[in-house]
């Protein structure tokens, strides 16, 4: 039957990954076996690797240090410099007994009772440390360890049980090394298995019997003597004693037997009464098939797990915080199956359990570590820690609106931990990302200006535990306000519009330019909220007229600046009416005072200077936009100059007084001298030639 049930186990450790539904898990170690006792435990990994968590007071990692984690963590092993690889490791009360591929014994955590092994004048011990066992004087090498509350014990690769510490009087009167077992005959004996937690210690003989050894009692250590109902001597495969009294042992039918307290219904058989059986008696196990093979077996704290020949789970016995895994807290005084699936609703085949002090744990065919108890009412993967690293780019202070990434380092001690990280400012949620090769990252340019506390929250995935890294301090700072340049062009007087130029700096990066705009004036920013001309995209414009123009900017972060220039370079056109008046009247004088040498008339020399000084008026005059008052009251002036000029050029006609006064005298010479031959008369012939000389001065 024992061949049997060990073959179909096997079966289902090789063949159960083909019978079900491929299915990709996040990366994780592999595991061999599961160990816990009062507060803390061990597994260990495929590659020979220690995990641990729970209470790390006296230093029971190993890992040279007294921090406790509540998941399990990997702890580096080494001796002169190379790492170690074990075989076993198991959970004492509160030190850790392990076993190296080369057979020698390693110990950490507490020695208040020698339990070490290693001499009492070490005491407590973080870290991992071998030990020495000479027997006949060469270095003992150990199959079996099994530390306990005041003592260990471990078995040699002989059979030969060593023992170590207080409380072992029934053995040996107390030892700070290890030694052989002595009392009672023992030592004459050879063991092939043996276990135990607290202060009961249960071993097969290499002949299939079961032996005790109890801390308390001054008996030699004794045999048990089973017998089947036809009275035939039982022998024994596989033996687990658990805590404060609790023991079990497998036949070589895997069949269970059990003994010890009777609390909670863990010895399985229905009854109620809190009597202790002191001698293993046979627990049968059935289902609707008949009896079942029980292929391992695990005894507790007043509860009991069995894993039969399929990798299905049975468990009895107390059930306060779900220790069975049924899904609910009812103790059962007698075995019930439990099934377990996973996420997916596959079922879960086991190769190993372990029942501890309030948790129950199980390894299943994929190498992967389950756990219950402790409020956990049915089995979940166990988690393992991870650190979480956070950090911040810039690294501790940023610009409002500057990029800024968040990137999260999940790292555990298997491969590369899976699953989302989310990034958070105090309570407030910033964002999330899915971890890819172990980081994660971020990246926001809304960070408020505050001073920020910043964290990663890792949510954990199939094997590794949820975890939130380290706050980090982060100072987000409003940028300085936007710098303006105005230029203004032309800088020479000019009649045109000035054109102004700006220039506009923002500073912080990742900030941005938001508004732009001018208005006539001295303004202030207010002004700007509903009034201004818009020149974002232009970054230019036109003044027309002298005075003071304001430029207000601001900034994608909210930042206002106002500038001013005052422009004064622009040139005003005068009224070009009076030169226009004088160029009429220039143009006049041409017509009325043609060329030659009478009276009325001009030199053509004196009429080509007046026209060149009309044609220089009206070249003025063509371009009165461009001209100021002055230049046109000069052009003006000189064309009326030229205008006088010309006019005195002008042939006028000679003063004609003297002529009439001539005429007036000859005309009374006529009168006072008549024609005749007398006295004051004159001849008709002088008389004619004056009346002659009259008529001709008359017409001149």
């Amino acid at each position: 039957m024992k061949k049997l049930a060990m073959l179909a186990l096997s079966f289902i450790l090789l063949f159960q990954p083909l019978l079900l539904p491929a299915k990709v898990h996040a990366a994780a170690p592999t595991f061999v076996s599961v160990s816990q006792n009062v507060n803390f435990g061990y597994a260990l990994d495929s590659n020979g690797h220690i995990w641990a968590w729970g209470n790390n007071s006296f230093g029971a990692y190993g890992d040279g240090t007294t921090i406790t984690v509540d998941d399990a963590k990997r702890v580096e092993v080494m001796d002169s410099g190379s790492p170690v690889t074990f075989q076993d490791v198991k959970a004492g009360v509160e030190h850790g007994l392990a076993l190296d591929t080369d057979g020698r014994i390693w110990t950490t955590g507490r020695d208040n009772n020698l339990q070490l092994g290693n001499g009492s004048s070490l005491g407590n011990v973080q870290a991992w440390t071998k030990i020495s066992a000479v027997d006949g004087g060469s270095e003992a090498v150990f199959e079996q360890i099994a530390p306990m509350r005041f003592a260990s014990y471990a078995l040699d690769e002989n059979g030969k049980l060593w023992v170590f510490g207080n409380f072992t009087r029934v053995l040996s009167e107390g030892s700070e090394v290890p030694i052989p077992a002595t009392r009672g005959g023992i030592d004459a004996e050879t063991f092939q298995q043996i276990d135990g937690e607290f202060d009961f210690l249960l071993g097969i003989d290499t002949a299939g019997n079961l032996w005790g050894i109890d801390r308390n009692s001054y008996l030699d250590p004794f045999k048990y003597t089973a017998t089947d109902s036809g009275g035939t001597d039982v022998l024994f495969q596989s033996v687990s004693s658990g805590i404060d009294r609790m023991n079990t042992a497998l036949d070589e039918d895997g069949q269970v037997w059990i003994w010890g307290d009777y609390e909670a219904g863990q010895l399985g058989d229905g009854g109620a009464t809190n009597a202790i059986r002191y001698d293993p008696e046979l627990l049968p196990i059935t289902d609707s098939d008949g009896p079942v093979v029980i292929a391992d077996i695990a005894a507790g704290n007043t509860h009991v797990l069995a894993l039969d020949d399929h990798g299905d789970l049975w468990a009895w016995g107390n059930n306060d915080n779900g220790k069975l895994g049924n899904g609910s807290t009812v103790d059962s005084n007698v075995p019930i199956q439990v099934t377990v699936t996973d996420a997916d609703g596959n079922p879960v085949r086991f190769t190993s359990v372990e029942a501890g002090d309030g948790r129950s744990y199980g390894i299943d065919t994929e190498g992967r570590i389950w756990t219950w108890g402790g409020g956990t009412l049915v089995p979940e993967l166990q988690k393992f820690t991870v650190s979480v690293d956070l950090t911040v780019s810039p690294a501790s202070s940023s610009s409002y609106l500057q990029l800024v990434t968040l990137t999260a380092t999940v790292s555990g001690d298997g491969d590369s931990p899976t699953g989302t990280v989310v990034f958070k400012d105090g309570s407030t949620i910033l964002g999330s990302s899915s971890l890819s090769g172990g980081t994660a990252a971020w990246t926001t340019s809304s960070l408020s200006v505050a001073t920020h506390s910043l964290t990663a929250e890792y949510s954990g995935d199939e094997f590794y535990a949820a975890e939130t890294s380290a706050t980090v301090s982060h100072q987000v700072m409003m940028p300085d306000a936007p710098d303006l340049t105005l230029t203004p062009s032309p800088t020479i007087d000019t009649f045109d519009p000035v054109t102004v130029s700006v220039s506009v700096d923002i500073n912080g990066s990742g900030n941005s330019l938001d508004r732009l705009k001018w208005l006539a004036g001295n303004q202030n920013a207010s002004a700007f909220s509903a009034s201004g001309t818009d020149i974002t995209v232009a970054r230019e414009f036109d003044a027309t007229d002298n005075g003071i123009y304001t430029i207000y900017a601001r900034d994608a972060a909210g930042n206002e600046t106002v500038k001013t220039i005052e422009i004064d370079n622009i040139l005003e056109a005068g009224d070009a009416s009076a030169l226009n008046t004088a160029i009429t009247n220039a143009n006049q004088s041409l017509t009325d005072h043609g060329e030659g040498s009478g009276v009325g008339e001009a030199p053509a020399s004196a009429r080509n200077t007046l026209q060149t000084a009309i044609n220089a008026a009206q070249t003025v005059y063509d371009d009165r936009t461009n001209q100021t008052q002055t230049q046109l009251n000069t052009a003006t002036s000189t064309l009326e100059t030229a205008i006088t000029a010309f006019e005195a050029a002008v042939i006028g006609a000679g003063d004609a007084t003297a002529l009439n006064t001539a005429i007036t005298d000859a005309n009374e010479a006529l009168t006072d001298h008549p024609e005749g031959t007398g006295v004051g008369e004159a001849p008709a012939s002088a008389r004619s030639t004056l009346q002659s000389a009259i008529a001709v001065a008359q017409t001149v």
